[in-house]
């Protein structure tokens, strides 16, 4: 099976850093917000499955906007992944991560459960 790809502008990309803030001067993370910036679910709702940003505008994840997922729980570990929260991803503790291992995890989910490459992009 070919994997689909996707491209992640860091410019773009609502997150909680290393740091403990969220990029954008946001409050938390979103599907997209009102500047523009979405987190890693986003990016993908918008470019692999055809989203509208009128859809996604201040959706928590793609729950709300009636996606769902298999049992892999894909979509629930990249939200802990991308907001560095352990109750989302239990398996590992976010606070910890650097910046670049929060990159490496999200490929990691969207290759394996997701059949999707992403690539991060300055």
């Amino acid at each position: 099976m070919t994997h689909k790809k996707m491209t992640i502008p860091r410019s773009k990309w609502l997150r909680k850093r290393a740091d403990g803030k969220f990029t954008g001067n946001a409050k938390k993370s979103c599907l997209l917000n009102s500047t523009g910036n979405m987190c890693c679910l986003g990016f993908y709702c918008r470019d692999i499955l055809g989203i509208s940003d009128r859809k996604m505008l201040y959706k928590g994840s793609p729950y709300d906007i009636g996606i769902r997922e298999d049992e892999q729980y894909v979509f629930s570990n990249l939200m802990g992944v991308n907001d560095r929260t352990n109750e989302n991803y239990p398996t590992a503790d976010q606070k910890k991560l650097s910046n670049v291992q929060q990159e490496k995890e999200i490929k990691q989910l969207f290759r394996k459960g997701l059949k999707v490459d992403v690539t991060f992009v300055d």
